[in-house]
């Protein structure tokens, strides 16, 4: 499992709120009932922020100025949050060794839908994501590599010749740390990808999916950065490297926005999901926890019942919002149910 209880004080509207947890949990209300703010506070004391603002101050309910959270975990580790306003947020968790350190939070929700068509920036940042959560060294590979990509930048506005060499082998050396990193995952995930693709999605529709500017081989890097040398002399900042990847889709050899439907989308979204997360559970020693909101969004009844279906087959917590516990039965298929 992973949550087991949350205590929710002046967070938003929920104030003086006890909820206590299961492995399948259905959450239902009224609009405006609060059932995103649940699932906010969840993905909060997980992450230590919001998925929909980051600005604190927004928690407050009206002419209030504090809020606190405590939850307790499935190993009965303890975590307390509160922020007075204009104060630091406190963070403290009892004992330090918690299952907290090893959940990774898989959000789906309306704003999920911009995975496939947004830029690159948008998958790039899922797989990193993911990746802070599953691999220990990764964080610190991502920022030293940042801070190479920046010192490259920088030698490439001042064309210095002496100084951009230093920078862009450090460039190189951290550009290939972080793609090995990526791709010890990445050769283990594409594979549970394709099998959900090909198992659960239409027929009729043949999703390829690959990996762009994934760079293993430093030689290979160091000719590339050659080529588009004299490119990047001109603009000025680095047009190729780790900070390009992207992770591309597309369906009967066409771009996967221009043929698929909102609601196939969605399905394309969830199952590229489910396969991050069976290869979270794979690793033996990490768990997730599902925050789906407002599902039945853009599906029709079919599609909605599938991936529900998908969602509560997979391994993990779940917690799913919906407005109408009733709808299609649904409330019969969760251990718990919490009516806001």
């Amino acid at each position: 499992m992973g949550l087991k209880k949350l205590e929710l004080s002046s967070f938003r509207a929920l104030s003086q709120k006890f909820f206590s947890f299961t492995d399948t949990n259905l959450i239902s209300g009224k609009n405006g009932s609060g059932k995103t703010t649940l699932l906010e506070s969840i993905y909060f004391s997980i992450e230590n922020k919001s998925f929909k603002t980051n600005n604190m101050s927004s928690f407050y309910p009206f002419e209030e100025d504090f809020f606190a959270l405590k939850a307790i975990f499935d190993d009965n580790s303890k975590l307390e949050l509160s922020r007075k306003k204009t104060k630091a947020l406190v963070r403290q968790i009892t004992p330090k060794e918690s299952i907290l350190n090893d959940v990774c939070p898989f959000l789906i929700n309306n704003f999920a839908l911009n995975y496939l068509e947004s830029s690159s920036e948008t998958r790039r940042n899922f797989l990193d994501f993911y990746l802070f959560h599953v691999e220990q060294n990764y964080k610190k590979k991502y920022i030293e590599f940042q801070k190479s990509l920046r010192l490259r930048n920088n030698a490439l506005r001042e064309a210095n010749k002496k100084t951009f060499k230093i920078w862009n082998d450090l460039f190189v050396e951290k550009s290939i740390e972080i793609s090995c990193l990526r791709n010890k995952h990445l050769e283990k995930i594409i594979p549970l990808l394709k099998v959900n693709f090909d198992k659960d999605f239409p027929t009729e529709k043949k999703v390829n999916f690959w990996v762009e500017n994934l760079w293993l081989e430093e030689e290979d890097f160091k000719n590339e950065l050659r080529k588009v040398y004299q490119k990047d002399s001109e603009v000025k900042f680095s047009t190729v490297g780790p900070h390009r990847l992207d992770l591309l889709y597309d369906v009967n050899d066409i771009k996967s926005g221009d043929i698929l439907s909102r609601g196939e989308q969605k399905l394309l979204i969830l199952l590229t999901i489910l396969g991050f997360n069976q290869h979270i559970h794979n690793l033996g020693n990490k768990h997730s926890i599902f925050l789906v909101d407002d599902l039945p969004s853009e599906l029709d009844e079919e599609n909605f019942l599938k991936c529900l279906e998908l969602i509560l087959d997979a391994p993990g917590q779940k917690f799913v919002s919906s407005i109408d516990p009733d709808f299609l039965g649904i409330k019969g298929r969760f251990n718990t149910l919490i009516a806001l």
